[in-house]
């Protein structure tokens, strides 16, 4: 366990190297990613590393770090998002996924039509964890820094 903290620690403070227990500790998932040019979603096999207990939680989900692994060593800090009620079907993740995606469509809209304001939206998958019993969620990149909410699911 102190090795998976000390990887999360570099990795927040920007460090590149995660240690060999990042690597044991890893299991295997499946990423569904939209693609917006011929509208379906594609697959991919990777390995990640998850933490145990979540870090934040909001009125509809919890919030786990996650770290997608690359080939050549390299870690993408994430964050998984998990509905809290275990009745949510899968559908509903990638809905939710496409949801956000669309809404960066729209944002890229809006930006090349004025230059005043920038609109973005985090690119986000949907992710099987298929050593969990299959638990689904939707992942996006952890952004750096202090993270304050400004609205709910009320808006």
């Amino acid at each position: 366990m102190k090795g998976i903290k000390t990887a999360i620690k570099n990795t927040l403070a920007g460090k590149r190297d995660p240690p060999q227990a990042m690597q044991s500790r890893s299991e295997r998932a499946l990423k569904y990613t939209f693609n917006p040019f011929d509208e379906k979603w594609h697959s991919t096999g990777c390995r990640v590393v998850v933490e145990k207990q979540p870090f934040a939680e909001g009125g509809m989900r919890f919030c786990l770090r996650i770290f997608e692994l690359e080939d050549n060593g390299d870690f993408m800090p994430c964050v998984a998002k998990i509905f809290k009620r275990s009745s949510i079907s899968s559908e509903a993740y990638f809905d939710e996924a496409l949801t956000q995606m669309t809404s960066e469509c729209f944002a890229q809209d809006f930006n090349r039509q004025q230059a005043k304001y920038r609109v973005s939206f985090l690119p986000v998958s949907v992710m099987l964890l298929e050593e969990r019993q299959h638990q689904i969620c939707c992942v996006e990149p952890m952004m750096r820094g202090e993270y304050i909410k400004h609205n709910d699911n009320d808006g």
